[in-house]
């Protein structure tokens, strides 16, 4: 009960304000002691003392009252799609030769995308080159680790809002063919173009690329929003409708909008996925223990067989390339 009321003070104060609540402010004395004393525990609620739930409990909700109304649906709507579900990955825990490591999504940033660090470790960005993820492993024996990866994400996810039928291929591939006008990328061209488009999108589309469809129909759809946004004093998220309220922004502009735009959609693009692989893989020994924005990556039990790999890849809503291994730094690619 504890955790549902927090999780949706969180909630509330977030759709309201568009920024995290402090996490101290909402802390009780008793909390703060448990939390310390057992630093190691996923939750601390289910050991609190009976006779210390009531104070908890109307701490929460003076704190509650004191944020301007929000729909309950609302509410509800962003517990289920989204909190629950980053939940969920986090009770599974990220294996090592020690025991679990359990990673902490902070759900409540100002664009919507998760960050996720716990005890100094960032999970959002173990580095790929100095063996820092070889610790993690799978918790099965003969288990492996599987990560998912999409094709060019972003480019995806805004090639849906603006109605540009996507490549089956590669997306940068097929952008590149336009920048270069060739039907056969070289490797430094098709890296050039990964840059490019990147830069393009994310610092302004300039005008010598307005006559690629995929970039006028971006560039309009940018100021669209921008518009909305001066004219309504908000703007809302494509799936779950979540504001983002201009009074509570300070040095917006339109780029800037557009990136926390596509931010949010991402996070919940991927918690309708995230939901359907979880529920799919609820009876199975193979537990998801790592999101990374575009990559998912999976405990996987050898008695669950290849053929989960193959179900969770059709749960995912574009194409990906999946590499495999015995522990996070050490994976090879796999074609299904």
């Amino acid at each position: 009960m504890l955790t549902e009321l927090r999780n949706k003070l969180q909630i509330k104060h977030y759709l309201h304000y568009n920024k995290s609540i402090d996490e101290t402010s909402i802390d009780t004395p008793i909390n703060t002691f448990y939390k310390r004393l057992y630093s190691n525990r996923y939750n601390i609620y289910d050991i609190i003392p009976k006779n210390k739930i009531r104070e908890e409990i109307d701490h929460l909700d003076a704190i509650s009252h004191a944020i301007p109304d929000v729909s309950e649906i609302m509410i509800q709507s962003y517990n289920d799609n989204v909190v629950s579900t980053f939940r969920k990955i986090e009770e599974s825990g990220f294996w090592t030769e020690k025991g679990p490591e359990y990673t902490r999504y902070n759900l409540f940033t100002s664009t919507g995308r998760p960050s996720n660090s716990n005890k100094g470790t960032n999970y959002a960005a173990l580095n790929k080159e100095d063996g820092t993820r070889s610790k993690y492993i799978s918790r099965h024996q003969g288990g492996i680790l599987a990560e998912f990866d999409y094709d060019a994400y972003h480019l995806r996810l805004i090639a849906e809002l603006i109605g540009v039928k996507q490549p089956e291929g590669s997306f940068h591939r097929y952008l590149g063919a336009l920048y270069f006008d060739t039907d056969s990328l070289t490797d430094e061209q098709y890296n050039d173009s990964k840059k490019l488009s990147f830069q393009i999108l994310y610092g302004g589309i300039p005008k010598e690329f307005l006559h690629i469809d995929y970039f006028k129909k971006t560039n309009e759809y940018i100021f669209k929003l921008w518009d909305i946004y001066n004219s309504k004093g908000y703007i809302e998220t494509p799936i779950l409708k979540r504001r983002f309220y201009k009074r509570n922004f300070k040095d917006m502009n339109p780029q800037k909008l557009f990136n926390y735009f596509i931010q949010a959609f991402e996070t919940e693009k991927n918690s309708e996925s995230l939901k359907n692989i979880l529920a799919m893989l609820e009876n199975k020994f193979s537990k998801m223990v790592l999101y990374v924005y575009d990559a998912f990556v999976f405990d996987i039990s050898s008695d669950d067989g290849k053929e989960i790999l193959k179900e969770i890849k059709k749960l995912m809503v574009y194409p990906t390339k999946l590499k495999i291994g015995r522990d996070y730094h050490n994976m090879r690619s796999l074609d299904l």
